[in-house]
């Protein structure tokens, strides 16, 4: 290809044909590099592609489905947290709660016990500490018997303000809203394999393009998206049954968000029971991505195939059976 450099964007366009082409004129035609490229890679994206979209559109989540399942939840004391138990509680679910209020844990678990939790536990600690986070896992999975469904919901907030080179609140932001969120994967990935469960990971639209005035909270997100869409297509390789949901949320009408955003930010803010459930189905159902804002459209504008189409073709260049036979998977 390097024989296109130099060229003008026409002059370019022209040798571009006259590659695909087995006419020595140059005029396009169903060359071998072109008849090779639709049937090893063009053809394939499109079964991909029709096979995605048709089992987002018909799948059809069932509250039974959590009936009996051990569901951990963190940043569950107030917010999305605190709605997703309720529903869990609701659909029949083993839960086990954290957050750094103990006596908001209290609560929390006292009301999912009224509404038919089928067990119903906290543990009070703060995800700064990665010891508590891995600590935390073992002895939810104690408490349940086992684990089938991870929802990482906590977070912490940088206030929505200029950069001005403090790199402390960055750190800060990806210890708890990337890191953390690496560590307890990691600490209930062998009972998760032994389930075939789920993980739920809680992020943003700031996760997916740039926001201002947040750019710790963004640059952490971001971090989630890259992080755990590796780490599903690894999955898929070497065959781990264990679905990971990208849940990209908008504004929520937590109490936390508004009054972070009071003032400086004028969008509308989606109900924050509705997005706990649709994050519990999404991740339920197995789905790649979650998207819940106030803004239906903006799924649909978040949804890239052309990203899928560059993922799928760079998939297929890696060694795969040579990667396999000389590395642990997952």
């Amino acid at each position: 290809m390097s024989q296109f450099r130099g060229c003008c964007p026409s002059r370019r366009l022209q040798k571009a044909l006259q590659f695909l082409s087995v006419c020595p004129t140059g005029l396009l035609g169903p060359g071998p590099f072109l008849m090779a490229f639709l049937k090893k890679y063009l053809l394939p994206i499109l079964m991909v592609l029709l096979a995605y979209y048709y089992y987002s559109a018909h799948e059809e989540f069932r509250p039974e489905m959590l009936r009996g399942k051990k569901v951990i939840v963190t940043g569950a004391s107030k917010g999305i947290g605190r709605e997703m138990a309720y529903h869990l509680a609701k659909m029949g679910a083993h839960v086990v709660v954290t957050s750094r209020s103990k006596e908001a844990l209290q609560k929390v678990v006292s009301r999912c016990s009224e509404l038919g939790a089928a067990s119903a536990h906290y543990i009070a600690g703060t995800m700064e500490d990665m010891n508590f986070a891995e600590q935390f896992v073992a002895e939810a999975g104690k408490l349940m018997g086992g684990l089938d469904m991870l929802i990482l919901n906590h977070v912490f907030y940088s206030p929505m303000t200029f950069f001005n080179r403090d790199t402390d609140m960055v750190r800060r932001s990806m210890e708890v809203n990337f890191h953390s969120f690496v560590v307890l994967s990691a600490a209930a990935l062998p009972m998760l394999k032994q389930s075939n469960g789920s993980i739920g990971v809680v992020s943003s639209v700031a996760g997916k393009i740039p926001h201002p005035l947040i750019a710790p909270y963004s640059a952490s997100k971001f971090a989630l998206d890259g992080f755990f869409s590796s780490i599903r297509k690894e999955f898929a390789v070497t065959r781990v049954n264990v679905s990971i949901s990208l849940c990209i949320l908008g504004l929520i009408d937590t109490e936390t968000a508004m009054k972070g955003t009071s003032g400086v930010y004028e969008g509308y803010a989606a109900p924050k029971e509705e997005c706990a459930l649709e994050i519990i189905k999404g991740t339920a159902l197995r789905q790649e991505e979650v998207h819940y804002s106030y803004m239906p459209w903006s799924s649909i504008l978040l949804q890239n195939p052309g990203r899928k189409v560059m993922e799928f073709l760079s998939t297929r260049m890696f060694r795969w059976d040579k990667l396999k036979s000389n590395q642990k998977s997952p």
